[in-house]
């Protein structure tokens, strides 16, 4: 796409249906498909085996949208109204003016290739897991180098006619170890798509579908969202919970008073010495036992007060 051109609405291409797929890399932090970027971005229109005879495009490169468009209205249409179809298609898309009639252009202008997608059924997801692994160029099935690889597979074994739940395949050699940036990113949403489309014309009928339009804010480094809340409330939760022994002492010191417990001590012969001994040797003890169980069950749920600190510091 030239930096001069209007924008390429992309939502047109899976409107009309189209899956298209290409060899380019995603950038990370540039919010529009590198597939459409440059005047030599190359893309492949994915059609079941045997369409691409059908269309008469077999074998042809860099087709033009326009041409494609035209193609498959040959193919599903006799002569008569394929030629009328396709003449109200050009002058359609050629009476679009201004920034609307630059971004259409883009769009039918675009170089495509017409791409026949090979299906293989597998009895058991252990025959897919060896079929999928086996076609990677890395995998030395055999001891061959052969490469034969799947863009995706779908296991359907949990899917029914009221319940959507495929097993996705997809090659994530490039993923994402120790939540680090990606080195390749992923245009997984497109071939959930294909599987949201595949059940639907199954399950409703072929006239049902439900097209991906776009993602926003795609592709972005991976991110998780860490809220510790030991962190945020653990000086106020803390400071409570120590204090809960505040009015145990309170009320030891009141009944002592209250009792004239110190003054029977003095009429039995023991001075003030023995009294603040046994008092602190008490509150000393029953604050240790508190504690220890404070600590004990706040390391067993796991706080990151006590499992990120040590013990004796």
């Amino acid at each position: 796409m030239p930096a001069d051109a209007s924008a390429l609405p992309g939502e047109f291409l899976s409107l009309l249906g189209l899956r298209l797929g290409t060899s380019s890399r995603i950038a990370q932090g540039l919010y529009v498909e590198t597939a459409l970027i440059g005047d030599s971005a190359t893309l492949y229109a994915l059609w079941p085996n045997g369409t691409c005879e059908d269309l008469g495009l077999a074998g042809q490169y860099n087709t033009t949208l326009l041409t494609m468009l035209e193609a498959m209205v040959d193919a599903s249409n006799p002569a008569g109204a394929a030629a009328m179809i396709n003449a109200q298609l050009k002058q359609g898309l050629s009476g679009a003016g201004g920034s609307t009639g630059a971004a259409m252009a883009q769009v039918t202008n675009l170089k495509l290739n017409c791409t026949d997608v090979v299906t293989a059924y597998q009895p058991s997801k252990d025959d897919l897991q060896h079929t999928l692994y086996c076609g990677y160029y890395q995998a030395r099935c055999n001891g061959t180098t052969s490469t034969n690889q799947y863009a995706a597979a779908f296991d359907w074994r949990d899917s029914s006619s009221t319940r959507f739940a495929p097993d996705l395949y997809y090659n994530d050699t490039y993923g994402l170890p120790n939540n680090e940036a990606p080195t390749k990113y992923q245009r997984v949403p497109q071939v959930l798509n294909m599987a949201v489309n595949s059940w639907l014309k199954t399950v409703l009928g072929p006239g049902y579908s439900a097209e991906l339009i776009g993602v926003m804010e795609t592709p972005k480094v991976a991110s998780k969202v860490n809220l510790d809340f030991s962190a945020l409330l653990g000086p106020l939760f803390f400071t409570w919970v120590i204090q809960m022994l505040l009015p145990i002492f309170l009320m030891q010191l009141v009944y002592e008073k209250e009792k004239r417990l110190r003054m029977m001590m003095k009429m039995h012969g023991l001075g003030d010495t023995a009294y603040w001994i046994v008092m602190y040797s008490w509150f000393f003890m029953l604050y240790i036992a508190y504690m220890i169980i404070f600590v004990f069950f706040g390391s067993i749920i796991g706080l990151n007060m006590f499992t990120k600190n040590s013990y004796g510091e």
